[in-house]
């Protein structure tokens, strides 16, 4: 298996950015299966917001600042979502 992946890698690493992106796509839509007890526990977690919110016992935060603290990194644990993920990457598509 692990010559496999290294020998898939060495032909991704060939392609153009748009078609890693596209490979990218496909291997997330793999990945992503639907959980029928996360769905439970979200939609019910998202109820209990919404009563809350409409109750008055939650505020809202505005979009603007949620981005800026995304950007900044502030409150996000998890490495993909890191502020470097906004900066363009020289040869990247985001630039």
């Amino acid at each position: 298996m692990r010559s496999a992946a290294e020998k898939v890698r060495k032909q991704v690493q060939a392609l153009p950015d748009a078609e890693k992106l596209h490979i990218v796509d496909v291997l997330l839509s793999e990945l992503d299966k639907p959980d029928p007890e996360i769905d439970r526990v979200w939609a019910a977690e998202s109820q209990r917001r919404w009563k809350a919110y409409k109750a008055g016992k939650m505020k809202a935060i505005p979009y603007a600042k949620v981005m800026e603290k995304f950007k900044n990194g502030v409150g996000f644990w998890f490495p993909a979502y890191s502020p470097d993920w906004f900066k363009p990457r020289r040869g990247s598509v985001r630039q």
